[in-house]
């Protein structure tokens, strides 16, 4: 089921959102999930020019669980630096937000991937089901 809400298009239940948080992050993480979570959607919405399409997949795949936006705007410019500390296309960033999003990934021994698609970018977050 498709809906949207405040520009931001999402495919699937808030409850697999839920699951993802729930198996993949601790309560004592919950700052760190918020941020992350805030960081993604704000990049995503941000990069896109006029209404912003954002398109969140949430799923289990083997033992990880898996978070997928998808939005339509120009894609990253630099993929190459894009989780390097100060380093932004903004005008108004400080480079450290997906720098912070991939060490909170990494702590809990999970992946933050960045891609380019023909739709625009792709941030995907993989985090081991019981990471914590």
């Amino acid at each position: 089921m498709s809906k949207l809400y405040r520009n931001i298009n999402y495919t699937k239940s808030l409850s697999s959102l839920h699951q993802f948080v729930r198996k993949g992050l601790s309560k004592k993480t919950n700052l760190g999930c918020q941020f992350l979570l805030i960081n993604v959607f704000k990049n995503s919405y941000e990069a896109c020019a006029e209404q912003a399409c954002i398109t969140l997949r949430c799923f289990a795949q083997s033992d990880m669980q898996i978070l997928q936006l998808t939005d339509n705007g120009p894609g990253f410019a630099n993929i190459d630096n894009a989780l390097q500390p100060l380093y932004t296309t903004k005008k108004q960033g400080n480079g450290l937000g997906l720098a912070l999003c991939n060490d909170i990934v990494q702590k809990h021994n999970g992946q933050l991937q960045l891609a380019n698609t023909a739709d625009g970018a792709q941030i995907t977050i993989k985090l081991p089901q019981n990471s914590c």
